[in-house]
C-alpha cells in the first residue's frame, strides 16, 4: 500500500515582534493526488527570561574577569609534537625485547670471561 509514500514540500516564515515574542507561518503541500493534501499552521511564542545579570560597565570591569586576554596566536593550529608518547611514560612497563636481549648478550660475554679457579 503507498499511501504513506508522499512527497511533501514545506516552507515557512518566522517574525520576531518583540526580544521575547514570535509569529511563525508555514504551508506545505503534497505532489501526489491520492490523496492530496494542502495544510497551513500558524503560531506564537513567548520566551519566559528568568536569568538576569548584572550590568556592569566596561570601565568598571577587571582585566582577566573574563577569561583573561586573547593570544595573539590563539588561533593558530598547533603542530603535532616530533616524539609523540604512547600515552603510557608514567607506566613502568618493564624492559623491552630489545633491552632484555642487551641483558642476555652481557651476561653471555661475562660468563665467558669468567675464570673459574
Amino acid at each position: 500500500m503507498d499511501r504513506y509514500a508522499d512527497v511533501l514540500l514545506r516552507g515557512g516564515v518566522a517574525h520576531l515582534l518583540g526580544e521575547n515574542m514570535q509569529v511563525d507561518m508555514n504551508l506545505g503541500a503534497s505532489f501526489k493526488n491520492t490523496p492530496s493534501r494542502i495544510f497551513a499552521t500558524m503560531g506564537f511564542s513567548y520566551r519566559i527570561d528568568m536569568h538576569r545579570d548584572k550590568v556592569k560597565a566596561i570601565e568598571d570591569q577587571k582585566a582577566g574577569e573574563n577569561g583573561g586576554p586573547i593570544n595573539k596566536n590563539a588561533m593558530k593550529k598547533k603542530k603535532k609534537g616530533k616524539n609523540k608518547g604512547s600515552g603510557a611514560e608514567d607506566i613502568d612497563l618493564g624492559p623491552t625485547k630489545k633491552q632484555l636481549r642487551k641483558l642476555k648478550k652481557k651476561e653471555r660475554n661475562r660468563d665467558d670471561s669468567d675464570i673459574d679457579f
